[in-house]
């Protein structure tokens, strides 16, 4: 229902003097780039262009919000939109949560601010720390010396060929050990002569 408000109040356009930004907007962000003297029309003229720009890019933004089938517009969706024109994402904007937003009016214009909860300073000091991680430790040993695996804790102690055949053969054929064990022996015999 908001999203549909939102899209019908961009969609009307009443042909008068307000804009989402103001002209004088226009020129702080001038002079913060160097810019120092704009002309009234230009930045009437700027104001009414990035106006249109920036209901593109929300309106688009909804397309996406509806083919992902919600009603919360993401700031994945804005991302995606000015992907679709070609512009940079916003980078450090992504947010999994829904972040509800509050109003207040005062001298004619409104402000929406996050709803940030109240915290109790006291209990939050009272509260007992974590207990701090163990330390990071670093141990070096070696693998093997000139070929040779040396006999330490830190080694697995290395396995006979014989072993392995072994306990490969009694996992995989419980029954039939002593006939397998006899033909690769008679195998291995072959080979060598």
């Amino acid at each position: 229902v908001e999203s549909r408000k939102m899209e019908e109040s961009m969609e009307t356009d009443d042909g008068d003097d307000r804009h989402l930004l103001s002209v004088d907007s226009i020129k702080v962000i001038a002079e913060s780039i160097g810019i120092s003297a704009l002309d009234e029309e230009v930045c009437k003229r700027l104001t009414e262009d990035l106006e249109f720009r920036l209901k593109e890019v929300v309106q688009n933004a909804i397309k996406f919000m509806r083919q992902s089938k919600r009603r919360i517009l993401k700031c994945s969706d804005i991302d995606c939109s000015l992907k679709v024109k070609n512009i940079e994402p916003l980078y450090g904007f992504e947010c999994a949560d829904y972040i509800p937003l509050r109003h207040t009016s005062g001298g004619g214009k409104t402000l929406y601010y996050p709803d940030d909860q109240e915290m109790d300073l006291i209990s939050l000091i009272s509260t007992p720390l974590p207990k701090l991680p163990c330390e990071v430790t670093l141990r070096t040993h070696w693998l093997a010396v000139e070929g040779v695996q040396p006999v330490i804790v830190e080694n697995i102690p290395p396995v006979s060929l014989e072993k392995q055949m072994e306990q490969a053969i009694a996992v995989s054929l419980p029954g039939e050990k002593d006939v397998i064990l006899q033909s690769k022996e008679v195998r291995l015999d072959r080979k060598r002569k």
